[in-house]
């Protein structure tokens, strides 16, 4: 709507005369949040994240999880129905994606709480820790396997840690 556009415009002036980064605020801009709070909330929530050592790669990790996924349309389908983010651990094969399955399990009881609570900065302070299972992941799990159940697997795996982020902005669009 007319009245949205004109609030992300404001917005986005805003805060760049408070000298946020572009990128800060078009990640956040990206889910279109629904109240000036709750964008705030999140804007602060990624200025402290772009501070964390882990930032510059969990961003670039979640670029390539989008292009991954935005390659793959076919899939796309299966993974936006009701069973996106279900990951069969059975068809976990690689102990990598083994060891990045495990910490999301261990990492959305903490986390979801704290976003449905609006508390974004604690939750992407949480989800840093991801850092170093996704890096494994990507240096050892070829994504596209020929068995079309294990990619379809692992797909679902990285929309699940998408969406994770998702959840408070699209790191993706964060220049180092």
């Amino acid at each position: 709507t007319d009245a949205s556009e004109f609030l992300q415009g404001r917005y986005r002036a805003m805060y760049e005369d408070q000298g946020i980064a572009v990128d800060t605020i078009l990640a956040v801009q990206a889910l279109s949040p629904d109240s000036p709070l709750d964008f705030d909330r999140r804007i602060r929530a990624v200025q402290h994240f772009r501070a964390l050592p882990q930032a510059a790669a969990l961003a670039a990790a979640n670029k390539r999880v989008a292009n991954i996924l935005a390659k793959e349309a076919d899939q796309a389908s299966l993974l936006s129905q009701g069973a996106a983010n279900i990951v069969d651990p059975s068809l976990l094969v690689e102990a990598a994606e083994q060891a990045l399955f495990a910490q999301l399990e261990a990492l959305e009881p903490v986390v979801q709480p704290l976003l449905a609570a609006r508390e974004y900065t604690p939750a992407l302070s949480k989800l840093a820790a991801l850092r170093e299972s996704v890096d494994q992941f990507f240096d050892q799990v070829m994504v596209n396997a020929d068995d079309a159940a294990l990619k379809l697997n692992r797909l679902r795996l990285l929309a699940r840690l998408r969406g994770l982020f998702m959840s408070v902005a699209d790191v993706s669009v964060l220049q180092g």
